[in-house]
């Protein structure tokens, strides 16, 4: 505050009444109006009221410093915002600066009831949104953004709040998703010979050790875990789950395979456990075999309705589990089930006539791995290549003898 020197008696008197305060005779102490705990200023008492003369002035020092916004700063200026002053709900304002109940906004600044806003910050209570970010209370954002309580808390998505990268949607959800040309092997008896150069390998799920599923994906390659959906096989080490009552005929030209009743909850229950061993050994997604039990003497009275349910709970199981999951064959369903699943894996759409019934993959950006056990490939391969088909001309046996069009 400013300083007075030497006031005489009678004027120390009157600014002393003024200022309801006892008189005092010292050469120093100016008199403080602001009441108590205020800092609204101060009186200049250098204004001399027995001569109407002032002593000279010393230099004014404006601060804002601890005061309420909106107050003089000493220097007949009043203090704003961004000066250092006390903001009116108890905050500092300026950079770095507290807005919003127990808030703070900016870089690395607190949004919201435990939660932080802008670069890497979470908006909401204890809630994770995106990549490094939250929104909402304990919830996690899904497509595309961070969403719930955010404007609730002090802070939301376009004011700092960061959503991810991009946002990883429902359908990304953090498995891998094929696309055409991409290259493949299939191979379902034998050693898997790892050295084909391929970028995916489709191989038996029972079968294949988890060592060399783990040393494919180390040379970069995915892996594709095949088992059979739609059958009993009675050499899988899983074969005493299946009751009798749960079988269909036999499989057509496969010894030890009866179909199965996939609308029975115990069929359905070991589906998902096979799918568990699949995420177990590191799988990158599932070719579940034998998904078209209504187009062939099943036994069971499968009807196509059936099929396109069973189906469906396929691929959802799939992918909460993280799994890419594919469509085998079953040409005539892939209109209505082409949005669930992540590609196609064909057995001779040529040989049948087939193929464009497999288009609305292709037309979605998702792969058709074709395979086929007769033709050469002058007969086969400008065909599957017009159709940006991935095909390959396989042994019926499917070992690791492989010839692909592209």
């Amino acid at each position: 505050m400013k300083v007075v020197d030497s006031l005489p008696m009678g004027t120390a008197l009157l600014l002393a009444v003024l200022a309801g305060m006892p008189a005092c005779s010292s050469s120093s102490g100016g008199v403080d109006t602001s009441g108590a705990g205020g800092s609204a200023g101060t009186v200049d008492a250098a204004a001399s009221l027995d001569s109407g003369t002032s002593p000279e002035a010393e230099p004014c020092v404006a601060s804002c410093t601890g005061k309420v916004c909106g107050s003089p700063d000493g220097c007949g200026q009043t203090c704003e915002e961004g000066s250092g002053c006390a903001a009116v709900d108890g905050g500092v304002s300026g950079e770095d600066a507290a807005v919003g109940e127990d808030a703070a906004v900016g870089e690395d600044a607190a949004a919201g009831d435990d939660a932080a806003a802008g670069d890497d910050a979470a908006a909401g209570d204890d809630a994770a949104a995106g990549e490094d970010a939250a929104a909402g209370e304990d919830a996690a954002a899904g497509e595309d953004a961070a969403s719930g309580n955010a404007s609730d808390s002090g802070a939301s998505q376009d004011s700092g709040a960061s959503g991810g990268q991009d946002a990883q949607t429902q359908h990304s959800g953090g498995y891998w998703h094929p696309s055409p040309g991409t290259s493949w092997q299939y191979q379902l008896s034998g050693t898997v010979d790892t050295s084909v150069d391929a970028a995916v390998y489709d191989i038996d799920m029972f079968e294949t050790p988890v060592q060399t599923i783990s040393a494919l994906q180390a040379q970069g390659r995915k892996v594709l875990c095949y088992f059979s959906a739609g059958s009993y096989e009675d050499y899988r080490p899983d074969a005493s789950s299946f009751p009798t009552s749960v079988r269909g005929n036999p499989v057509d030209g496969w010894a030890g395979e009866w179909w199965l009743d996939t609308r029975s909850p115990i069929v359905r229950d070991i589906m998902l456990t096979r799918m568990d061993l699949a995420v177990q050994k590191g799988c990158d997604g599932v070719d579940p075999d034998l998904v078209d039990a209504y187009s062939n003497d099943n036994g069971l009275g499968l009807t196509y309705s059936d099929q396109l349910d069973y189906n469906k709970f396929l691929a959802q199981s799939a992918h909460a589990r993280n799994l890419t999951v594919m469509l085998k064959n079953d040409p005539e369903q892939v209109a209505e089930l082409v949005d669930f699943f992540d590609g196609q894996v064909n057995e001779e759409c040529f040989q049948y006539d087939e193929c464009d019934l497999l288009l609305p993959f292709i037309a979605q950006g998702k792969p058709v791995f074709g395979v086929e056990y007769k033709g050469t490939v002058n007969t086969v391969c400008p065909k599957a290549n017009a159709l940006n088909f991935d095909t390959l001309l396989k042994h019926l046996s499917l070992d690791a003898y492989r010839v692909s069009c592209r």
